[in-house]
């Protein structure tokens, strides 16, 4: 019987534990894709869903939750300058024109209220649920297109029914 060395023993232990093959996965399975349903929209109000147009110096929009998700302001970065920050209030942004920029005013729209701003326009979304409201200040001009009501002046406040 041939002698064993008293190291031979633990190296082929070990040899054998290192040679092998990897470990192979099991065929993948085809798995359907399980997206989560989309949280319904928040209840909005209707107020500003009739057409109308709103020109003003300043304009301020302030309302609840979601208010962003229904403005939209086209972005000239060579004559309207563009600040986004959080406030204790909540999220404001705002545009204003440029000194230096031409007299094209900034332009935007809010659900079918579409609005011409010569100076600035500040958008504030509040965490809580508080009544939406749109001031407008000098020289401003105001017409709902379906029956041609219109206000001037050099204010205006138009508030936002509760949300349906």
């Amino acid at each position: 019987m041939p002698s064993t060395s008293p190291i031979a023993v633990p190296l082929l232990l070990l040899l054998c534990t290192a040679c092998g093959s990897p470990a192979r996965d099991p065929e993948p399975r085809e798995t359907a894709e399980v997206r989560p349903e989309p949280p319904p929209p928040a209840p909005w109000t209707e107020t500003f869903m009739a057409p109308a147009t709103l020109v003003a110096e300043e304009v301020r929009i302030e309302g609840p939750p979601g208010l962003i998700e229904h403005v939209a302001v086209a972005q000239d970065p060579d004559n309207i300058s563009y600040v986004s920050r959080a406030v204790p209030q909540g999220l404001l942004q705002e545009w204003t024109v440029k000194p230096s920029g031409s007299d094209e005013p900034i332009r935007g729209r809010m659900d079918a209220l579409d609005l011409a701003v010569t100076r600035r326009l500040v958008v504030l979304e509040r965490p809580a649920a508080v009544p939406l409201v749109v001031e407008a200040r000098g020289e401003v001009w105001w017409r709902r297109e379906s029956d041609g009501r219109e206000q001037r002046g050099p204010s205006l406040r138009l508030v936002g029914d509760g949300p349906r």
